[in-house]
């Protein structure tokens, strides 16, 4: 029998498996440890190759299997040494000379982040022996098929555990793969290069270029998008039917207009984008004739798109390209979707609902356009029409066409009732796989200290997101003082349209309100003492200052001395009525501002 272990043998046998597990077990000892209570840093997987960010690695399953690691050579992890321990260890011994030694990551997915930055965070530490050199401990991200060096340290004394904090450029929307590469001459020259605390992750781009123009009492803050760095919105198929065919809709033998509509806070992602392509389905069940038509603005009042569709095939789905590619505003209504001429039965494709009431079951009726709903809420169907967006470059701003006056549609709209043989899926060409991720601006955050000259908590001013690069803070008269705005953008995940990352603040702005024509930059301190006073205050800078103003609550100048040159002096404001004043000093460095409270 091919299993049977002859008795003869056994003996050796017992002796082999006995040493082995001794051995084994004196590695362990050394290298894993027992999985400790806690929250897991396990990669999540996204698909068999690839994890989404972030990612995070500590050591403290004691294993190289938990996140996957792939190593070579004199990898391991040590239970005894880290920041705090375990970490992964490269040993000199044994001996390796002219050796390459990876520890390589997962494949990480960053598609999704194509508007952030990607960092990888470690700490590293070296107990050196010969101080050759010659040995070394190198970065390394593969993006775009080619491994790149991100960092390099070399054996030259210990090193201390020290934090390092690197920017993977070029990773943004992109897969990539991290390792730490030991390498050199003769690597019994080292004791041990350790990395510990390991955490590869993306931050969203805050918007730029924040600034201020003030009117007494409001505050109108501008800023800019964010810098994405990327060849504009991804292409994708936007809709908001399912893309199944279930029923069809007919009326009158008369003309009518039917869309799928969008607003601009949903389509600020589009930015950028044209309109190449409309797909529809024309039932077989009915007789008509089709236009492609797209129109802009509230109540679709600007026709931009009018083509015709002379021999659509009916029972299927039908991609007509654009002959002029419509560039989105997105600051306007968006409208897109066919003129029909129904001549009889039931021609116009429905999905199977429900509805996504007023965006993907419009109809032009009795002059405005209403949803099937509000028709009859049986109609509780979406339009089978889609639109392909897609980036392009030589796009212009399309021509408002004058729309051809159609007779007024205000007969009966009825519904054929579902038939086996529909089901048909539209599976374009463009998106036969998920659409690829990316980020998608929705808008922005507003922020703001209050006047009390607190500058460490900032407090949120809209409920509702802007999508608009301009907002308006409109500050009581009892709240007066010194305020600190910042900006901070949104990012949904465009597969999925599920929140991504809100970003960083854009550049902080001091606005001194009401408005007194002044600014202040950050750098910086000044200090005004005794504040609250009835009589002398004293005032300390960081920075000489050249000229001391005080400015009242309405902006009127009530004391001004432009013949200083000194980091301190004494103030008499005994004259000064009470209530809230501002100093302005102008220094080496800019001018800074201090509110001070006069009382009586």
């Amino acid at each position: 029998m091919k299993n049977l272990i002859k008795l003869s043998n056994m003996p050796m046998l017992i002796l082999l498996l006995s040493l082995a597990f001794q051995v084994n077990a004196q590695k362990r000892s050394i290298l894993i440890r027992s999985q400790a209570p806690g929250t897991l840093s396990h990669a999540r997987s996204m698909t068999p190759d690839t994890v989404s960010l972030p990612f995070n690695e500590s050591w403290n399953q004691g294993t190289f299997a938990f996140n996957n690691w792939v190593h070579s050579g004199n990898w391991n992890v040590n239970t005894g040494i880290g920041n705090p321990a375990p970490s992964a260890d490269y040993t000199g011994l044994p001996v390796h000379s002219n050796y390459n030694d990876t520890l390589q990551t997962v494949t990480f997915s960053a598609t999704e982040f194509t508007c952030a930055a990607i960092y990888l965070d470690f700490d590293y530490k070296l107990l050196d022996l010969n101080h050759t050199g010659a040995e070394f401990l190198t970065v390394e991200k593969h993006v775009d098929s080619t491994w790149k060096t991100i960092s390099e340290f070399n054996n030259n004394g210990d090193k201390p555990w020290t934090s390092m904090h690197l920017a993977l450029n070029h990773a943004a929307g992109k897969t990539f793969t991290i390792r730490f590469r030991a390498h050199g001459s003769n690597s019994q020259d080292i004791l041990h290069w350790f990395v510990d605390n390991i955490s590869v992750y993306a931050v969203c781009r805050p918007p730029i270029n924040l600034t201020f123009t003030e009117s007494h009492y409001a505050v109108t803050l501008s800023w800019q998008p964010p810098d994405c760095n990327y060849n504009g919105p991804q292409s994708q198929w936007i809709h908001w039917d399912d893309g199944v065919n279930y029923d069809a809709i007919g009326t009158c033998n008369c003309e009518s207009d039917i869309a799928m509509h969008w607003i601009p806070e949903q389509i600020v992602n589009l930015a950028g984008s044209s309109v190449t392509k409309i797909s529809f389905f024309p039932c077989s069940s009915g007789v008509a004739t089709y236009r492609a038509r797209i129109w802009q603005g509230a109540g679709g009042s600007n026709l931009i798109v009018d083509q015709d569709i002379p021999a659509p095939t009916l029972g299927q789905w039908n991609i007509v390209d654009l002959a002029a590619p419509a560039l989105i505003d997105v600051s306007q209504d968006l409208w897109i979707g066919l003129y029909i001429h129904f001549i009889s039965g039931y021609p116009a494709g429905v999905d199977n609902g429900p509805a996504i009431n007023g965006f993907g079951n419009m109809i032009y009726y009795s002059g405005t356009w209403v949803s099937l709903v509000s028709l009859d809420p049986a109609l509780d169907y979406n339009w089978n029409i889609q639109a392909y967006v897609e980036a392009l470059k030589s796009a212009t701003k399309p021509v408002i066409l004058r729309e051809q006056p159609i007779p007024d549609l205000n007969g009966t709209i009825s519904v054929k009732g579902h038939t086996p043989g529909s089901g048909i899926r539209f599976i374009p060409g463009e998106s036969q796989n998920n659409p690829k991720g990316n980020s998608i601006l929705m808008g922005y955050n507003i922020w703001r200290t209050d006047g009390t000259g607190d500058t460490t908590t900032f407090h949120k001013l809209n409920a509702a997101i802007v999508v608009d690069t301009t907002y308006t803070d409109n500050i009581y008269h009892d709240s007066l003082g010194i305020f600190r705005y910042q900006v901070t953008s949104v990012m949904n995940d465009s597969a999925t349209n599920a929140f991504l990352c809100e970003s960083p603040a854009s550049n902080k702005l001091i606005v001194s309100v009401p408005a007194v024509g002044i600014t202040e930059t950050e750098e910086g301190s000044i200090s005004v003492y005794p504040n609250p006073s009835n009589d002398i205050i004293n005032i300390k800078s960081d920075f000489p200052f050249n000229s001391i103003v005080i400015i009242d609550c309405f902006g009127q100048t009530v004391f001004r001395n432009t013949n200083v040159c000194s980091k301190t002096t004494r103030l008499n404001i005994a004259d000064l009525r009470a209530g809230i004043y501002f100093v302005k000093l102008t220094t080496t460095e800019g001018e800074r501002i201090v509110k001070i409270t006069v009382m009586r």
